[in-house]
């Protein structure tokens, strides 16, 4: 079992108040729970430099953190499900380019900034599938926390929105996850 947080001011997502932290690089942390009193420092963790980083082969003692871009930050509370952590992040230095596919630009033009939704291993911070951690959102400019929830079928679901859409993806797992089956209990890849 871990911790899983990340950092970035909730309260000021556009810098406004603060234009610094446009600079610098915000990250996310899985710092692994072994039950002791012992303070751990970055230098303790595995550094995962970006999101497309090279997946690890072995599983880190203590944990992993992940390097977000220049001015991204975690927006939203993270989700664990059958080994996966979700979060969405935004970052207000990069604004989504090319064609406005959603047919109504006067409602859902995008503003400025990305908003990214990340699906990881918790075990070592590898991406769930493919190669990036993070998948950006094409028309929105904020993403809703991901939310768990099992349709009528029995299918366990992932559930998260923009300004102008609303997503949902299958759970990892299978048919069915339940709210026990969230506490994770080994941490194997």
């Amino acid at each position: 079992m871990g911790l899983a947080f990340g950092s970035g001011d909730r309260d000021d997502i556009l810098s406004k108040t603060f234009s610094g932290s446009l600079n610098f690089k915000q990250r996310f942390y899985y710092v692994v729970d072994k039950g002791n009193t012992t303070t751990r420092t970055e230098s303790d963790l595995l550094d995962i430099a970006s999101a497309t980083a090279p997946s690890v082969t072995t599983v880190p003692d203590n944990g992993w953190f992940l390097e977000l871009t220049k001015g991204e930050r975690v927006i939203t509370d993270s989700i664990s499900i059958n080994g996966v952590i979700f979060f969405t992040t935004f970052n207000p230095n990069n604004a989504i380019t090319g064609p406005n596919t959603c047919g109504n630009s006067s409602k859902c033009a995008l503003g400025p900034g990305t908003a990214r939704l990340y699906r990881v291993l918790y075990s070592t911070g590898n991406p769930y599938s493919g190669s990036d951690r993070g998948e950006t959102a094409q028309q929105g400019g904020f993403l809703s926390e991901p939310v768990y929830f099992q349709s009528k079928d029995q299918q366990g679901n992932i559930f998260y929105t923009t300004e102008n859409t609303v997503k949902t993806e299958n759970a990892p797992g299978g048919k069915r996850t339940s709210v026990k089956g969230w506490k994770e209990r080994s941490r194997r890849p």
